[in-house]
């Protein structure tokens, strides 16, 4: 295997062979197609110049045909004019019975005057004036015009067609007329056609370009527009290139021959369809190139058989060649130590050793020998350990078995002992090949590597986060690699339902798609992205979840995007506290009651607006403060009573409070106080909720008082009334001075609201209460009990005459009259009073005044009457 290279050997004669085969190969197929060329060439005039020929006597043919015809017309049309001219005229039908006229070719004859009326007919089914025909006027112009032949026209009135031929009338030099023929075109060319091959064109066209009769396969056209020109020099040139031409009309590819008529103006035309010429010329080719093929496939076979065995002797040779160079250089070159191994037998034919036929230098080194200290010798002298440590054994069953193997464990002997080694053992003739390789460090490597993706998959899985990351290489691009614990708790998804799938295979479409265009966008843009508030379906109706998304690119070792790394947060359970903080805050915020968090020392962390709108303080100067500082009271049993006791056992508080504004003003509040404890229980905020009530304090006082007012006279009523004479009665019984109470009625009222109504009633009363009002001093109570019933409460009320003069003092005033709905009523006062007794309860004098008034009555009403007790005014 050490032996140099052998010198390039010199072309060989096979390559020469090669070389020249394919020449000669080559040259035959050359002169092959030379040869085929020149034959189709001389077959395809031939059958184009036989076509031509037949074409041409056709044409002649019909030439004479058309001039026949016309001829014929020409001379009864002379007739006609020359019977006209010589005032020697006879009907068209005296002419036709006579013999004299043929109408073979013609519909129809008949002669005009100058003006165009047709005078004469020999049919009726003719047109009455033809001096609107072109024709007609061009003999009226041109007096050395003598004859026309029209184009075709339909022929309404009989069906069919017919060709308008004119002849001119002249008197004394002067057009006078003219004599028409109306021929039938398809006379021109009856009896063409037959016999003929498919597709043949019997055509005559007329030098002003209008065909006058067009035959095809037995079918008759009229008056479509050819250019005549054009037609004669293609017939000319056709017989010099030998190629078809296109039809003006059908745009069918024919040769055709084009004479023109040396008396009238008209072309007359054969042509026959070049598909039809060319049947027998394609037969023929076909023929010739069957033949051409055949020869040429045959000499192509035959070299195609020379060369590959010329071809394949050299590629055995050059591989030869090739495969001792490759196997000397891999055997050198090679990382792996390799040995050659010859099966050694006993006389039984079993193998039980094996000898080294050859090896490579790392082999070599392996063992620590030459190459030459190793060759001929046993495996086993070389390596005793091979018998114990398994080795021999593998040698033995791949020989057996001739099937590759290969193990991995580490050596037991040799340079590399107690590394990892990777041994390979293929059988080869007559023995094995040994293939040996250090995987000491790729072992290691191995573990490490295990080492670290334990690790991090262990913190991947314990992360509260989803990590997830995906391929974005082309082939898997999308399919995920990774997937962890968070990652299948979030989403709801097992790792093995994920792993080596998209993402549209296991999540809603909505979300694969938001993923997939966020993924197309990081590709275009590679950098970390953060996404927020990604909405994720759970399935199976578990709800909804809230995700956020952060991706960045992995980049691989050749500077492409190897993977998308998808960190996903479920913030859920986040985005419902925030929104309950916000919610709670707005609700703080926007509450009409005012609000203040206070921390354990009692000074101010925040307030809201309502706080701030009810004291009209600024907020950023409350922050920092102590409560009390800020007009709040303090939370102490001397300014709220019961709050210490309350927060320390409840931590809640509740009450009237007064608080204080920046104007140091004050107003009644509803104080709600709640102590804040945090784990421990201990206290570290309070929290001050509290409304203004002054409003509805005022109101509780407003209705307290018109509880104690009458609602017709704004007097006392019995309620207010009673109350003062009790706390009155208590005064007097503490102070010894005297109270006196009166009661009333007028006498005469019930007449006052049958006469004159209940509203006249009423105003009597209010103005009674009036009177009585202004009658005593302002430290008096009057009190209206109900109807027309009154009091008066007289506190230190004086002696016996000045208690009289009160009382007559009200009889005069109230006597007075009173204009009531326009009317002057006078309603008069009875009047009762009694003198507080010591001891006396506010029953008891209340019951001598009301029978003190009813004896006023008695006595004859207007009167006033003194209650006596014991012979004593009282």
């Amino acid at each position: 295997m050490n032996e140099s290279p052998s010198p390039t050997a010199p072309r060989t004669a096979p390559v020469t062979l090669h070389s020249a085969l394919l020449a000669a190969a080559v040259l035959v197929l050359i002169a092959l197609g030379v040869v085929t060329q020149l034959s189709l060439n001389s077959e395809y005039r031939h059958e184009v110049q036989r076509a031509l020929r037949d074409t041409e006597r056709s044409a002649q043919k019909l030439a004479v045909r058309v001039g026949e015809v016309l001829d014929h017309v020409d001379q009864t049309t002379l007739l006609v004019k020359s019977l006209r001219e010589t005032s020697n005229p006879m009907s068209l039908s005296g002419l036709r019975t006579a013999g004299l006229v043929q109408l073979d070719s013609t519909r129809a004859l008949l002669t005009t005057d100058r003006r165009g009326f047709v005078e004469d007919s020999t049919s009726p089914d003719v047109a009455l004036n033809l001096a609107d025909e072109d024709d007609f006027k061009r003999l009226v112009r041109d007096p050395a015009l003598q004859l026309t032949l029209g184009v075709p026209q339909p022929d309404h009135l009989n069906g069919g067609w017919m060709m308008p031929v004119m002849r001119r009338f002249a008197r004394e030099g002067a057009f006078d007329g003219v004599v028409v023929a109306m021929v039938d075109p398809a006379s021109l060319t009856k009896g063409f056609g037959d016999g003929e091959a498919p597709g043949t064109v019997v055509t005559v066209i007329g030098l002003d370009n209008v065909n006058r009769s067009r035959l095809l396969d037995g079918s008759l056209s009229f008056g479509e527009k050819v250019d005549a020109q054009k037609v004669m020099r293609r017939g000319h040139a056709m017989h010099e290139t030998l190629q078809p031409s296109i039809s003006q009309i059908d745009g069918v590819a024919r040769f055709f021959t084009a004479i023109q008529l040396d008396t009238y103006p008209l072309i007359a035309i054969v042509a026959v369809a070049a598909d039809s010429v060319m049947a027998g010329y394609q037969e023929t080719r076909r023929r010739i190139l069957t033949w051409a093929a055949t020869v040429a496939l045959l000499v192509v076979a035959g070299t195609l058989a020379l060369w590959q065995q010329a071809r394949g002797l050299d590629t055995s040779r050059r591989e030869a060649r090739q495969a001792k160079a490759l196997y000397v250089a891999t055997l050198d070159g090679s990382l792996d130590a390799l040995w050659l191994l010859r099966a050694e037998r006993n006389v039984h034919g079993q193998a039980h050793d094996f000898v080294i036929t050859d090896a490579n230098t790392r082999a070599g080194t392996l063992l620590g020998l030459s190459r030459d200290a190793m060759i001929g010798h046993l495996a086993t002298e070389l390596v005793p350990s091979i018998r114990h440590d398994g080795l021999l054994r593998l040698l033995l069953t791949v020989l057996e078995r001739q099937q590759p193997m290969a193990v991995e464990a580490p050596a037991a002997a040799t340079q590399a002992k107690g590394r990892w080694m990777h041994f390979q053992v293929v059988p080869v003739e007559e023995g094995v090949a040994l293939i040996t390789r250090d995987i000491d460090d790729r072992k290691l490597a191995e573990r490490q590597l295990a080492e670290r993706e334990s690790f991090f998959r262990t913190l991947l899985d314990v992360l509260p986060l989803s990590v997830a990351a995906k391929s974005a290489r082309a082939d898997t691009f999308g399919r995920y690699l990774y997937w962890n614990a968070a990652a299948e708790r979030i989403f709801d998804t097992p790792a093995t339902q994920v792993i080596g799938r998209r993402a549209s295979d296991f999540l809603e479409a909505g979300l694969a798609q938001q993923l997939a265009q966020r993924s197309d966008a990081l590709l275009a843009d590679p950098r970390v992205m953060y996404h927020a508030d990604l909405e994720l379906q759970r399935p199976g109706g578990m709800g909804k979840r809230y995700l956020d998304l952060t991706k960045a690119p992995v980049w691989g070792a050749d500077g492409e995007i190897d993977h998308i790394l998808v960190i996903a947060d479920d913030v859920t359970e986040k985005r419902v506290i925030a929104d309950r903080l916000r919610l709670a805050s707005r609700v703080v915020q926007e509450t009409g009651d005012a609000i203040v968090l206070t921390d354990r020392d009692d000074r101010i962390v925040q307030a809201n607006a309502a706080f701030v709108t009810m004291t009209d303080q600024a907020l950023d100067a409350l922050i920092g403060r102590h409560a009390a500082e800020a007009g709040l009271p303090a939370l102490r049993d001397a300014t709220l009573p019961g709050i210490e006791f309350a927060l320390g056992e409840h931590h809640r508080w509740a009450g009237e409070s007064t608080q204080q504004r920046a104007d140091r003003s004050r107003f009644e509040t509803w104080l709600n106080v709640t102590a804040i404890a945090d784990e421990q229980g201990v206290i570290t905020h309070y929290a001050r909720l509290f409304s203004d009530i002054t409003m509805l304090k005022a109101q509780e006082r407003q209705l307290a008082e018109l509880a104690r007012r009458d609602a017709l006279t704004q007097l006392s009523n019995r309620r207010h009334f009673e109350e003062h004479l009790e706390q009155a009665a208590a005064r007097a019984q503490r102070s010894g001075r005297p109270l006196a109470l009166i009661y009333l009625d007028l006498d005469g009222f019930k007449r006052v609201n049958d006469t004159l109504g209940h509203e006249a009633g009423d105003q009597l009363l209010v103005a009674v209460a009036r009177r009585l009002t202004a009658c005593v001093r302002t430290t008096d109570l009057v009190s209206r009990l109900g109807g027309d019933e009154f009091t008066v409460i007289l506190e230190d009320a004086g002696g016996e005459a000045n208690r009289l003069q009160q009382c007559e003092r009200i009889l005069a005033v109230l006597s007075g009259p009173h204009v009531i709905a326009g009317q002057q009523v006078t309603s008069t006062p009875s009047v009762g009073m009694a003198v507080y007794v010591p001891a006396e309860s506010p029953g008891s004098l209340r019951k001598r005044a009301d029978a003190a008034m009813y004896e006023a009555k008695r006595a004859g009403k207007a009167c006033v009457h003194m209650a006596v007790v014991d012979g004593v005014t009282r």
